[in-house]
Parts: structure tokens; C-alpha cells; sequence
């Protein structure tokens, strides 16, 4: 039976905002610095890589401001940007947006009982000005928010951390538990690791319905005295 969701962030709860920040959406900064895009996307991978794994004592989100400031600044550095890391911090937010219906959605797992929780390749401060955008501590427990910047690897890592990590915070065997996801190779880990797992059409408007049919169909938004809840 299943008894927990793990939501990914980037791309089905959110859209997964850098990309049209750097190179694919209006006011972008390829366009507006005359910035070459596929050395952009490598750039990007190098920021990510430096700042989405666990470094000592970064882990936490107190140093989620430093982080983020650091971060800017590395980019604009690399691009040589007339701006400034506050400009960029700001830049950013706007770039991000909800995926229609999740929220609602979230809401009715969480009244049904089924245990919420977050598997994201994440920074520190971008997670940061994710959960506080979607509201996030109304349903899930930040004992249940599992990032790659606090367990040092990614979900596509061959080892499975961040997939020991949520089912050590579920407190659920691996086949209680489903996860969305939007990458295909965090589909692919999932599996091999023995959780359910759904490949999420990204940033799609009608995601929350797509998942919303498939959850009901596996009995997750019964009413409880069905569930055995």
C-alpha cells in the first residue's frame, strides 16, 4: 500500500526557473547582455554543481543569504555583468512560477494522510525562496525536506543518498513510497532503489490534474475510513 509522496521541486511543483532566467524566457540574460547560450548552459552546470552539494558548514539554511549573495556574485564575475548580486537575487524571483492546482493538491494529501515530503538537487537559498513561495511548511515537515546540498549527492548518484535519506526521514519501506519527478534518470534511480515512481510532465499547466487522477486511481485521495487510516 502506498503511504508517501516525494515531490521533487524544480520543474512539478515549480517550473524549473533557471533556464528561462539565463537563456529561454523574455528579459532573459542571454538576450539582454548578448551572452553566448551554450556556454551559459555549461556555466550553469558549474554553479550548480558548486553550490548544490554539501560543502562544510554551508548545510543550513542561516547561511542561505551568504550563499546566495556568493552565488550571484560568482555569476557575475564569470559574465561580467554591469549588476549587482542584490539585482540578480531579486531578478531571479520573478522568474519563478506555481505550477496551476498543486497547492490544492498538496492540501488534500495531506487531509487524506498521506505523509508529504521534498527529494530536490537543491541550494540552500534557492529552496529557501522556493518553500517560502509555495507555503510549503503547511504540509510537509522540514524533518522530510531532503536536498542535495545538505547529503552531498545528487538524485541520479549511484550510491542512492538522497533516495536513503527520504525514506530514513519517511520511516516507510521504499515500496510504500512513490516519487514525481521530471528527469527521467531520477525516475530511473527511484526504481532501482524500489520506489514508485512518476515521470512528471514538466512544468506542464496541467500537472496537478494529471497527478491528481493517477493518486485517486491508486487510492491515495480515498476517504481515510477506505484508506485504513
Amino acid at each position: 500500500m502506498l503511504r508517501a509522496v516525494v515531490f521533487d521541486i524544480g520543474g512539478v511543483l515549480t517550473n524549473d526557473a533557471w533556464e528561462p532566467m539565463f537563456f529561454d524566457a523574455p528579459g532573459n540574460l542571454a538576450e539582454a547582455y548578448g551572452l553566448d547560450v551554450e556556454d551559459l548552459k555549461l556555466f550553469m552546470r558549474e554553479i550548480a554543481d558548486e553550490f548544490g552539494y554539501k560543502r562544510p558548514g554551508d548545510s543550513c539554511a542561516e547561511n542561505a543569504n551568504r550563499l546566495e549573495a556568493e552565488c550571484w556574485a560568482r555569476v557575475i564575475a564569470r559574465l561580467k555583468l554591469p549588476v549587482s548580486p542584490q539585482y540578480l537575487a531579486r531578478l531571479s524571483r520573478g522568474f519563478v512560477e506555481k505550477t496551476p492546482h498543486m497547492e490544492e493538491l498538496l492540501r488534500d494529501l495531506n487531509e487524506h494522510g498521506v505523509m508529504l515530503a521534498i527529494c530536490s538537487n537543491n541550494t540552500e537559498f534557492w529552496f529557501r525562496n522556493q518553500n517560502e513561495f509555495l507555503g510549503l511548511k503547511s504540509y510537509i515537515h522540514p524533518s522530510r525536506i531532503i536536498l542535495s546540498c545538505r547529503v552531498g549527492a545528487y538524485k541520479d548518484s549511484s550510491g542512492g543518498e538522497m533516495f536513503k535519506a527520504v525514506i530514513h526521514a519517511l520511516e516507510f519501506p521504499a515500496e510504500e513510497c512513490v516519487l514525481v519527478d521530471d528527469r527521467g534518470e531520477n525516475i530511473e534511480r527511484a526504481l532501482r532503489f524500489g520506489m514508485g515512481s512518476v515521470l512528471f510532465p514538466r512544468s506542464a499547466w496541467y500537472g496537478a490534474d494529471y497527478l491528481r487522477t493517477l493518486f485517486s486511481d491508486m487510492g491515495l485521495l480515498l476517504e481515510k475510513e477506505r484508506r485504513g487510516v
